[in-house]
Order: C-alpha cells, then sequence, then structure tokens
C-alpha cells in the first residue's frame, strides 16, 4: 500500500523550496488499483521544475512576505516598489537677484518601471531596463513677472535617464529701475529748445 500523505508531505517541501509541480501522476489517478503481488512496484513519476514568476511594477512584493498563503515559501529581497519604480523630478525656480522666489517654481517628474523575473528556488532576480511614458523634461518658458526682467527666455527640453539625480534649474530676474522720460526737441537750426 502507498503513503499518500508521505508523498504530499514530500511534495509540499518541494512547493516550499519553490518548485512547481509540472506533471502528477501519483494524484491523477482517483482509484489506484494494485496487484497482490508484491513483487510489482508500481512507479509514479511527479515531474517538479524551478518556479519562476513575472513581478510588474505595480505588483511589488516586499521582502519575506508569503507569495501563497497555502506554503511557507517567500519572496527575496529586490521586488520592493523602490526597486521596481523610480522618479525623477526637474524644478526651475524663478528667482531675483537676492536669490528669492518672486514666482511658483515649476516641477516636472518622470516616472520609470521595470518588471522583475523572479526564480523562486534560487532566489535570483533578473530586472528588465527601465521605462517611462516620456523620458523628456518639458521646456520651461520664463514667465512674466510685473517689474521684473528675466536672464533667459526659458529652460530647454531635457533628456533624462533613471539614474540621474533631482536636478533643480534657475532663471533669474532683475528688478527693472525707474524710467525717466526726458524729451528734447530741436528746432530747424539742430538747436536744443
Amino acid at each position: 500500500m502507498i503513503d499518500s500523505k508521505s508523498v504530499d508531505r514530500e511534495i509540499l517541501s518541494f512547493l516550499n523550496k519553490g518548485y512547481r509541480i509540472v506533471t502528477d501522476e501519483f494524484h491523477q489517478i482517483l482509484t489506484p488499483v494494485y496487484g497482490d503481488n508484491s513483487r510489482v512496484v508500481t512507479q509514479f513519476t511527479i515531474v517538479l521544475t524551478p518556479r519562476v514568476e513575472k513581478i510588474d511594477a505595480s505588483q511589488y512584493k516586499e521582502k519575506d512576505s508569503l507569495v501563497d498563503s497555502q506554503l511557507k515559501l517567500t519572496w527575496p529581497a529586490g521586488l520592493t516598489e523602490k526597486d521596481l519604480q523610480k522618479s525623477v523630478s526637474r524644478t526651475t525656480r524663478f528667482l531675483n537677484t537676492q536669490g528669492e522666489e518672486i514666482a511658483p517654481a515649476h516641477e516636472a517628474v518622470l516616472n520609470y518601471r521595470r518588471t522583475a523575473t523572479v526564480n523562486l528556488v534560487t532566489k535570483a532576480v533578473l530586472y528588465t531596463g527601465w521605462i517611462a511614458e516620456q523620458n523628456k523634461f518639458p521646456a520651461v518658458s520664463a514667465p512674466v513677472v510685473s517689474g521684473y526682467l528675466a536672464n533667459e527666455l526659458g529652460k530647454p527640453e531635457l533628456s533624462s535617464t533613471p539614474n540621474i539625480p533631482a536636478r533643480v534649474d534657475a532663471i533669474h530676474y532683475r528688478k527693472l529701475g525707474q524710467w525717466v522720460l526726458k524729451i528734447t526737441v530741436r528746432d530747424n537750426k539742430n538747436n536744443l529748445s
């Protein structure tokens, strides 16, 4: 007689190590009939393979959280939100000559994502490259600030990668002085009046 509980325990131990069942001849037979000849060996094949999971950035996993509530198998490191999602920012500030902000800053953020493939037996994690919906910061125009003159018209479009640090640019403004309009009139003989 074959003890199915010992077979189930053995299969469960492999599932807890990160394997998955490909085929299972033992459990496919609903009512096994074995002869009364004890010299006949009955063989069953159970094929297992490492369980490989693809983890999208929106499905990130915390280290040591359970893969499946039925198993003791846990996720390895490298699958968290921080591992699969990254943001890069560019802030453009509008400053007077004293470094004071005279218009609200403009901030643009690019969001990068990647996918991980994890082998639950070896705990190896492989990543795709970072992708973003757009990988360029848009151009920023210098706003008109009453009484000030900007030192440039704006900042151009800027290419980015997920590994650059946050960038802060500034457009500087100088205060316009008071203008005194002086009109000089010359007569026909080129004399000032």
